[in-house]
C-alpha cells in the first residue's frame, strides 16, 4: 500500500520512485515520515480526519482582519503612556512643589520599563503558549491580557499598583505580535509574507493615532487620566471574538 499526503502531492512524487524500484518497503517509510496518508490501489486519496482542513478566503481574510485589529490596538495599549505623568503628579499630590518633578520622572522611568520588560516576557510566555494551545487561541488570549488589565489599572490607588499592572498589560502587548504575524503567515502563500508582515506592523501605528486623536479631544490632566484606562480595555470584544470565529493555523 502506496501513502500520500492529502494536502499536497508532492510528497508522492518523492517517495513513488521508491516503490518503482522495487522497494516499496521503503517508500512506505518515506511516507510515514512526511506525514503521509494510505491509499488504496488506485492512488486514491483517502481524507484523514486528524488534518485540519484547508481555510478557504473567507478565513485568510478573518484571520489578516483579527492580526491587523489585534496590533492595532496593541499600538493604542503603548500610548498609554499619555497618562503615566498625569497619574504620577495625581498621586504624587502631596510632595512639595520643588520636589515633584523629579519624582514623576522617576514613576515615568519606572512605567516605561515595565512596558518594555512586560512586552519581552509576554513575547516568551504566549509565544511558547502560541506553540502548544494554538496561535488563534493564544493571540485571543494576548489581546483578553493586554486589554483586561488596562481596564482594571482604572481602579488602582496606588503608583506600584499601576506599574505592575502595566507590566502585566505588556505581557499581552508582547504576546500579540508573534501569535498574530505567525497565524496570518502560516494562512497565507508564503510569497505574501512579507507583505502580510509589513501590513500588520504598521497597525500598531494606526492605533497610537487613534489615541492621539482621542487625547486632543480629551483632555488628560492628574485629575481625569483614568478614562484612558477605558480605553485601553474596549479590545475586549475583539479577544472573545478572536477565541469563538477565527480559525486556527492549518500549519498548527
Amino acid at each position: 500500500e502506496t501513502l500520500v499526503s492529502r494536502r499536497t502531492h508532492r510528497t508522492f512524487a518523492s517517495a513513488r520512485p521508491l516503490a518503482d524500484n522495487g522497494h516499496p518497503e521503503l517508500a512506505a517509510v518515506a511516507w510515514c515520515a512526511k506525514g503521509g496518508t494510505a491509499l488504496s490501489d488506485d492512488s486514491s486519496v483517502i481524507d484523514d480526519p486528524g488534518l485540519p482542513p484547508e481555510l478557504s478566503v473567507r478565513d485568510r481574510y478573518v484571520i489578516l482582519s483579527a492580526a491587523f485589529l489585534g496590533w492595532m490596538f496593541a499600538g493604542l495599549e503603548m500610548s498609554m503612556y499619555l497618562a503615566a505623568r498625569p497619574a504620577a503628579q495625581h498621586f504624587l499630590s502631596d510632595v512639595p512643589s520643588d520636589l515633584l518633578e523629579p519624582q514623576v520622572g522617576k514613576w515615568f522611568s519606572w512605567y516605561l520599563c515595565a512596558f518594555l520588560l512586560g512586552a519581552a516576557a509576554g513575547g516568551l510566555c504566549f509565544g511558547w503558549m502560541g506553540d502548544r494551545l494554538g496561535r488563534a487561541k493564544a493571540m485571543g488570549i494576548s489581546i483578553l491580557c493586554y486589554s483586561a488589565v488596562t481596564g482594571l489599572s482604572y481602579f488602582v490607588t496606588s503608583l506600584e499598583q499601576l506599574v505592575a499592572l502595566r507590566f502585566v498589560a505588556c505581557m499581552g502587548i508582547g504576546g500579540m505580535w508573534p501569535n498574530g504575524v505567525a497565524l496570518a503567515s502560516e494562512a497565507w502563500p508564503e510569497s505574501s509574507r512579507p507583505l502580510l508582515a509589513g501590513l500588520i506592523g504598521t497597525a500598531a501605528n494606526f492605533g497610537l493615532a487613534l489615541m492621539g486623536i482621542i487625547a486632543t479631544q480629551v483632555h488628560i490632566t492628574p485629575d481625569s487620566w483614568r478614562w484612558v484606562m477605558l480605553v485601553g480595555a474596549a479590545p475586549l470584544l475583539l479577544g472573545f471574538f478572536v477565541l469563538a470565529f477565527v480559525p486556527e493555523s492549518p500549519s498548527w
